[in-house]
């Protein structure tokens, strides 16, 4: 059942299918439904009637989704939160905002919204409708945003808060104690730097290349993140199995730098005319470890290369806004997980994803790479081709990847019971040892 008591149906999740591909919405993840089910594509663009699409209910408690081809990762693909069942009848009557309006609001998991205060708290309490509400433990949890001068390090320490999603190295220092392995983990998350290729001389793949290899992430991670990260020269995570075997080897992520080709490449640049020493404009978030690595990134550039960059860090609306727009050189953002799978990251680069628009580079092959990958049967050959199919982007430095993101987080001792799932922290079945 549904929060108020109305009966959960296969026709709620027909309606979440609908919202992702509903043409008048213009969904960002409606690029996670389009290359999969028959007619999403087309149901977009209006070439298609509701019935006609390969999302059909059969009766209250029977969906059935008609794929394009073999979908080996859709069990993965469909823990995403998009994937939710949705009330029509909520949405219509809340109108913009319905889902952060605590008079309407429903839910069909175990926590339900209640309180609601923008850039500043929100409250959820527990769903007492919810099919395993007996073994949901804690009946309210806060969720505080992070101010830029909030002393959270001291709320944490003063028993104020419970959990701190994400630190820094350097908090750790300020708390009694702590064990910074015990309050880590490795995220399905790789940080990159986007390359502008319509701007200037990163057009030229080369230059592309001599900004990846000058690149020492090694150092960086070590000495600047203080281990908040893996390095690498890759985009997917390596923790990734396919056939049981990982995505890449943990020891051979790094390719290794070398400044002195880079050198070479520029200078080569140069002597072609196809670099006159034009500053390169290099944003980033203004806070946080993305903020902190691209700043020792941009100090690399100067240092080894002699690169003139100008900088800029931006709070994430101006970033993305630059991105989307095109007005940057280089951008330093990156990707995290929606679901347990390496097609996750694979499928930032085709047409409709959410990455597309901002990474500035399509090629049909490599989407008919992917797509005709999907037929393998042989696990091991399924591996194989989406190695390949990474090299691609790799290859053509369209993305330079730094690093593999390590969360560094605050959890109360007392609190047992929790877990993670990609990038979000579950507390369904969490509950306080001594309380």
């Amino acid at each position: 059942e549904w929060s108020d008591g109305v009966k959960l149906t296969a026709n709620h999740l027909k309606d979440g299918f609908l919202r992702i591909i509903d043409p008048k919405l213009k969904s960002g993840n409606s690029s996670m439904v389009t290359p999969y089910i028959i007619n999403a594509k087309e149901y977009i663009d209006g070439k298609v009637s509701e019935d006609e699409l390969g999302v059909r209910v059969i009766d209250d408690r029977t969906l059935v989704l008609e794929m394009k081809h073999p979908t080996p990762f859709l069990l993965e693909l469909l823990t995403h939160q998009i994937f939710s069942p949705v009330r029509n009848d909520v949405v219509e009557a809340g109108g913009v905002g319905w889902d952060k309006n605590t008079e309407i609001a429903v839910s069909s998991g175990a926590y339900i919204l209640s309180e609601y205060v923008k850039d500043e708290y929100s409250t959820i309490y527990k769903n007492m409708n919810y099919w395993n509400a007996e073994q949901v433990k804690i009946d309210r949890i806060v969720f505080k945003i992070r101010g830029d001068e909030t002393d959270i390090v001291s709320q944490y320490n003063n028993g104020e808060v419970d959990g701190v999603y994400e630190v820094l190295s350097s908090d750790f220092r300020l708390i009694p104690d702590s064990d910074i392995e015990s309050f880590s983990r490795i995220m399905p998350s790789t940080a990159f730097l986007i390359i502008n290729h319509e701007s200037g001389v990163l057009k030229h793949k080369e230059f592309r290349k001599a900004l990846s290899i000058s690149i020492d992430r090694e150092l960086l991670v070590k000495n600047v993140l203080f281990g908040a990260g893996i390095p690498t020269d890759y985009l997917v995570p390596f923790s990734y199995k396919i056939a049981g075997e990982s995505f890449r080897d943990y020891t051979e992520l790094v390719k290794g730098t070398d400044v002195n080709k880079a050198r070479e490449i520029i200078k080569n640049q140069n002597e072609k005319n196809e670099y006159a020493d034009e500053p390169i404009r290099f944003f980033h978030i203004e806070s946080g470890v993305d903020s902190v690595a691209s700043e020792e990134i941009i100090r690399q550039y100067r240092d080894e290369l002699g690169l003139e960059i100008t900088s800029k860090a931006l709070p994430w609306s101006e970033l993305y806004g630059a991105a989307n727009s095109g007005d940057f050189d280089v951008i330093m953002m990156g990707w995290g997980a929606d679901y347990h799978h390496p097609m996750t990251f694979l499928s930032l680069f085709i047409e409709g994803s959410f990455y597309n628009p901002l990474v500035r580079w399509h090629d049909e092959v490599y989407e008919e790479s992917l797509e005709k990958s999907q037929l393998i049967t042989d696990q091991n050959e399924y591996l194989k081709a989406l190695r390949n199919i990474e090299d691609m982007i790799l290859e053509g430095h369209h993305i330079i990847p730094v690093y593999h993101r390590r969360n560094l987080f605050l959890m109360s001792t007392e609190l047992k019971g929790w877990y993670t799932r990609g990038t979000n922290f579950i507390f369904d079945e969490a509950y306080f040892e001594n309380k």
